[in-house]
């Protein structure tokens, strides 16, 4: 009995700890440390622009730009911010949905930067987590707006 009760102690502490942001964080400064020392390769593979995804068909390419920053003050001010505030939303909203948060406010920010780009007939490239951060940003407003709202139709 005591072993199981430890267990399961052990289970609510790891749903607890905002592991999906820490990882997430980890997997970045990876990317950013192998970008540094393999050149331009996997800036030439990932970053986002117009022709590569519109005409090249090259949709993976909405993903993987998440993952490329542009310097060591870029990577920096996303991963401060990916870790204090995805953690906070990983404990309120749990695990998989903060993923799932994540990775829907980062392609959805890089269809808005692509449409913004095309609109303006601008073809340079972009890299960053930025739109997923800018997205996550809007989390905790949209939980308090709905749950005044809640509160409200309940009274």
């Amino acid at each position: 009995m005591e072993r199981t009760l430890r267990g399961a102690m052990k289970v609510k502490r790891l749903r607890n700890v905002p592991w999906v942001s820490g990882m997430l964080v980890v997997i970045n400064v990876i990317v950013f440390l192998m970008c540094t020392f393999s050149g331009n390769v996997l800036y030439n593979k990932g970053e986002l622009d117009v022709v590569s995804v519109l005409a090249g068909k090259q949709y993976g390419r909405l993903l993987w730009a998440m993952f490329l920053h542009a310097g060591i003050e870029h990577i920096f001010n996303n991963m401060v911010l990916l870790f204090f505030l995805g953690a906070m939303i990983e404990k309120v909203t749990g695990h998989v949905t903060f993923l799932v948060l994540y990775f829907l406010s980062g392609i959805g920010g890089n269809l808005c930067s692509l449409l913004v780009k095309l609109l303006q007939m601008d073809y340079s490239a972009s890299v960053g987590a930025s739109g997923a951060i800018f997205g996550l940003d809007g989390v905790p407003v949209s939980y308090t707006h709905l749950r005044a709202h809640e509160t409200t139709l309940h009274l």
